[in-house]
């Protein structure tokens, strides 16, 4: 999937050697040549930023305590949410991830950093039970995740933690933005509300920034893909799918398996979009829907019964 040049430059965590230094020796520079001469990563201007996590709490009076041991406190907030979410992704340590998470917490995600009429917004009952199929499928032992903490900052709001987090997994890389929401008390913490969203997507030769020209292009051609009628299934859903316009693509994906009952790849695409909006339950019939269908039907993976 990546060149032979690419592979000469690799180290042990299949990322560029020259990036793999900076991270174990914390270097403050920009990462991005690193990746530019590793041929993996397009330039983009997300990569002045990368890895970067922005700290902003409530003031002291707030925590009830004096700067210092704000600071102190923060610190160490910091440093868990980071340590726990290296152990989930690195070893599979669910428990202590799910730790740290509030039982009536909300998950979303998002196209951006700010809210839309697109995002997707799950229970932690129901973030569990997505990742539990995930970790099913997802046998990697070159994936892993990379991030960076700056300095906090005071203001008067809330306590969030803000992160950008590097996905590294076989055949790509992704690059996330992370908001954490978190509610203090004098006997701990813990996460209330999480917000996710992809800046920057290496899929083999499929390289995509989703940036604001990125979904203006993408939601005009959503937009074009529902009005247009000689479209086929395959190539409406595509273009609803790269707008990131999930909730629609699900409806379209239902109605098509209500009119046209015996197509499977139907039932196929209404599994798939079902379980990205956490219809577990409809995923799992679909599925099992469009295997009786055609028996040797290719589904994905992490769907398989």
């Amino acid at each position: 999937m990546i060149g032979e040049h690419c592979r000469s430059r690799t180290g042990e965590l299949g990322i560029p050697v020259h990036f793999e230094r900076r991270l174990e020796k914390g270097d403050p520079r920009n990462a991005s040549s690193a990746f530019r001469s590793g041929g993996v990563w397009s330039l983009t201007k997300y990569w002045r930023r990368l890895c970067l996590a922005v700290i902003v709490i409530m003031p002291s009076v707030c925590l009830g305590e004096g700067t210092k041991e704000v600071d102190a406190r923060l610190k160490q907030i910091t440093q868990r949410i980071k340590r726990n979410i290296l152990d989930d992704y690195r070893h599979g340590d669910a428990n202590r991830y799910w730790g740290m998470f509030h039982e009536t917490a909300t998950f979303v995600d998002g196209r951006s950093e700010h809210p839309d009429q697109h995002d997707l917004t799950r229970t932690r009952g129901q973030e569990n039970q997505r990742r539990a199929i995930l970790a099913r499928a997802e046998k990697d032992p070159q994936r892993d995740v990379f991030f960076r903490v700056i300095e906090p900052v005071y203001e008067a709001s809330q306590l969030h933690v803000k992160m950008e987090l590097v996905y590294h997994f076989f055949g790509g890389n992704r690059l996330e933005g992370h908001i954490y929401r978190i509610q203090t008390s004098d006997t701990g913490w813990q996460i209330i509300h999480t917000r996710r969203w992809v800046l920057h997507e290496a899929m083999g030769p499929d390289i995509r920034t989703f940036d604001t020209l990125y979904f203006k292009t993408a939601d005009k051609d959503a937009e074009k893909a529902l009005k247009n009628a000689d479209l086929n299934l395959h190539e409406r859903l595509r273009s609803l799918i790269r707008a990131k316009w999930m909730r629609t693509a699900f409806r379209v994906a239902k109605h098509a398996t209500e009119t046209t009952p015996r197509d499977y790849d139907a039932w196929r695409a209404l599994g798939a979009l079902a379980y990205e909006v956490s219809e577990f339950e409809v995923s799992k019939k679909a599925i099992n829907t469009a295997l009786k269908l055609k028996p040797d039907l290719v589904v994905p993976r992490l769907l398989k019964p």
